[in-house]
């Protein structure tokens, strides 16, 4: 299933990237105001061993809301399918981008509320790249690390890729 989304994410570059090699100068991709919508995957890792772990099918839907052009804030819900698809819990979080012409790279704190574990919230901290291929749309790959104490051991590391939809 990743080697799919890489795949098919790859095409949309590879199809997409023709049209901006003009040399002309390029208008604002990343605005205040914006409002967008992701959908994304992730695969989590124990940070030693990339891609050691068994994918699981997940999904991520989210909102986002940039009231100037570099902080915003967002929510997801992960869908994860374990028997059937099931949604267990909610994120949300703050994110500070620093576009710059097609690409902005972010980073990001945030917390999850999960009503199926025996610990409820977790923090969640991110840092990610973003390539917008016009006003509509880009594409997006972050690193999340998840801990719900101190311990920098117990967290869980994952890495995401998606696509963001801009209105």
């Amino acid at each position: 299933m990743m080697k799919k989304l890489i795949l098919v994410l790859s095409l949309i570059v590879g199809i997409s990237l023709p049209s901006f090699a003009s040399t002309n100068k390029v208008e604002s991709l990343f605005n205040a105001h914006e409002k967008s919508l992701t959908l994304s995957s992730g695969y989590v890792y124990d940070g030693c061993d990339l891609f050691g772990a068994d994918y699981q099918n997940n999904v991520t839907a989210g909102v986002a809301y940039f009231p100037t052009k570099v902080l915003g804030v967002e929510g997801r819900v992960p869908f994860y399918q374990s028997e059937g698809v099931s949604v267990t819990e909610a994120q949300a979080g703050v994110l500070f981008r620093v576009p710059f012409h097609h690409f902005a790279p972010y980073v990001g704190l945030g917390a999850a509320y999960n009503w199926n574990e025996v610990v409820d919230i977790s923090y969640i901290a991110k840092g990610g790249l973003e390539y917008r291929f016009n006003k509509g749309w880009g594409l997006f790959t972050e690193y999340q690390y998840r801990n719900n104490d101190s311990n920098w051991e117990l967290g869980t590391s994952s890495v995401h890729a998606g696509v963001r939809f801009v209105f």
